[in-house]
Formats: structure tokens, C-alpha cells, sequence
């Protein structure tokens, strides 16, 4: 960005972060009012997701789908987190010995989820802390769990080929 500051000189500008969370590096350089060069400064932006908690190991669920280059994807926001444990409490006490499993809520801060380590958005609706895949459940179990999601607050709830995805 450039551009000419006020009488106050200062200018105003607007960062917009990119889809990718983490640490990027800026450098700012310009020339002040009368001429002379302001010397070049770089400032470090950490850039996340606020409010994503681990969604931590339950009795009820196993967490899933973890890979090398993402070993840490059930991060989630805690309300979020809050009704998938109360899901999984239900459908454990439901179904005794059943769990469910838990695949790809977030990424530790958010930010596009690089399913693929291709950079390619094809998992875009899980960077907010607010969307988790599950595993399909045996048949007698769907209308149950269903019901379960819906009394959990969770309000949409998709079937995939071999999942279900649910958002908050």
C-alpha cells in the first residue's frame, strides 16, 4: 500500500489477513513529510482464530483423522465442544459400548484446513471451530442420534458418503 499521510502523518491503512492462520512477517518502510526515508521496521501478526479449545478425549467418542501434517484437528470453539461431548454422552448411555468417532473439527488456530496439504479450500467450513465431521453410525442408531444432535442445539446435520457433517 502507499499513499500520502495527513497533516498528522499518519496513514491509515487496512490489513486484511489471509485465509491461512499463523505467524506471518511484515515490512513497512516509507517516506516521511519533509523527504526523509523512515527506515524499514517489520512487526510479526499472529493471525487466528479467537476462542478454539481442544476438544479433548471422551468415554463416549474417539477422536479420528489425525495425519502427520495435521496432527492437531479438533480444535473447536467451546460451546461447540460442549454439545458434541453432551452427543456423545447421550448416544454412549443410548447405545452402551459404542462410540462415536470425531473427525476434523478445526486446526489448533483456525484458518483454512489444508485437508490435503495442497492448500486447496476443500475442507473451507471447518476453520471456524464450528463444523466436525462424524462416522457413520449403524442404521437402528440414526433416528436416535439425530435426535440427539437436534437436543444438543446442533443445527444442521448433512450426510456425506461416509460421514455426516455437522455445524453449529
Amino acid at each position: 500500500m502507499s499513499g500520502n499521510s495527513g497533516s498528522n502523518g499518519f496513514l491509515d491503512s487496512t490489513y486484511t489477513a489471509p485465509e491461512a492462520s499463523g505467524i506471518w512477517e511484515m515490512r513497512v518502510t516509507g517516506v516521511g513529510p519533509a523527504g526523509e526515508v523512515i527506515a524499514p521496521f517489520e512487526s510479526t501478526i499472529f493471525i487466528r482464530v479467537p476462542g478454539m479449545r481442544e476438544l479433548l478425549a471422551g468415554a463416549n467418542y474417539n477422536l479420528v483423522g489425525q495425519t502427520a501434517i495435521h496432527p492437531d484437528n479438533h480444535f473447536g470453539k467451546d460451546q461447540f465442544n460442549d454439545k458434541l461431548v453432551k452427543v456423545a454422552n447421550l448416544y454412549g448411555a443410548a447405545f452402551p459400548g459404542n462410540k462415536l468417532r470425531y473427525n476434523d473439527i478445526s486446526l489448533r488456530l483456525g484458518g483454512i484446513f489444508d485437508l490435503d496439504a495442497n492448500w486447496l479450500p476443500l475442507h473451507a467450513s471447518h476453520r471456524f471451530g464450528e463444523d466436525i465431521d462424524i462416522g457413520l453410525v449403524p442404521d437402528p442408531h440414526i433416528r436416535l442420534l439425530t435426535a440427539f444432535i437436534k437436543f444438543a442445539g446442533i443445527r444442521t446435520r448433512k450426510v456425506e458418503v461416509d460421514h455426516w457433517h455437522l455445524r453449529e
